[in-house]
């Protein structure tokens, strides 16, 4: 596929992302009014042309990109992930309000994988193990993000709330009960993969990456990762954390699990190149 497809097809999905941004926006800015089945296919079939557009452009033109991802493709494909969980997740419970922070990010992504393409990394062979291990992490980085956005959407509701600002907004959102029920069962899920990915890169670094495990950088950062979200779940279940704090948390786990994926590619392409 060319790359003026591409590059249209990104706009296309990029574009859509931000309608949709600008959709919530504008539904929020009234009061709240009933969701009517209408509203939500067109809510539902909207998003899923985006996904179509987003889902093609970030192969166009080479069929083992999977196998070199580079820093833009890297968010583009996260933010594909994450926008997908939400797709699936609204036929059976509505993620209100993080909608507007959700599509802009989409459409971020999506504009770093134009800007950002691909480094000319040797290709590797096909390999189911490297691949399983790539789609759990991605998996994993995806849910984390999408805990990110609901532990921002929570700091944002509490501040509202103690400030009397922003009520409007408020009629849409869920409790912060519910938000913060929600936030862990994204965490569970994403902890679970992430543990999956760690574990597996060590055990089994030389059958999928032909070499042993070593403690680089990103190595380093993902068991920092790992243990900041276990403390978190552990205190959850141990202490009842909550809140603002779980929010906080959720929001450093977070930060280090994105500076050791996206950190790590980030030095390769651009320092070391």
């Amino acid at each position: 596929m060319p790359f003026s497809a591409f590059t249209l097809l990104a706009a296309a999905a990029a574009l859509l992302y931000l309608l949709m941004s600008r959709y919530f926006f504008v539904r929020w800015q009234g009061q709240r009014q009933p969701l009517t089945a209408s509203m939500r296919l067109a809510e539902q079939t909207t998003l899923a042309a985006a996904l179509f557009s987003h889902a093609l452009s970030l192969g166009a033109g080479d069929e083992s990109w999977w196998m070199h991802l580079g820093v833009g493709q890297s968010i583009s494909l996260v933010m594909w992930l994450v926008v997908l969980i939400y797709w699936v997740t609204a036929f059976f419970h509505r993620l209100e309000g993080v909608q507007i922070l959700l599509f802009l990010s989409a459409a971020l992504g999506v504009l770093l994988g134009i800007v950002l393409p691909a480094a000319p990394l040797p290709h590797l062979p096909p390999s189911l193990p490297f691949a399983l291990h790539v789609l759990v992490a991605l998996f994993a980085y995806s849910l984390f993000t999408l805990a990110a956005l609901l532990a921002v959407l929570m700091l944002t509701v509490e501040r509202l709330l103690h400030q009397k600002r922003g009520m409007r907004f408020l009629q849409h959102v869920p409790p912060l009960l519910t938000l913060e029920k929600l936030l862990f069962r994204v965490l569970w899920s994403g902890f679970f993969l992430l543990s999956l990915t760690v574990l597996s890169g060590a055990l089994f670094s030389e059958y999928i990456f032909h070499r042993p495990f070593t403690f680089n950088h990103k190595n380093v950062l993902s068991l920092c990762a790992w243990l900041t979200f276990a403390t978190l779940l552990a205190g959850r279940v141990r202490y009842g954390w909550r809140g603002r704090y779980a929010a906080q948390w959720t929001l450093g786990g977070s930060v280090v699990l994105l500076l050791g994926y996206i950190g790590s590619k980030i030095v390769l392409e651009f320092i070391m190149q």
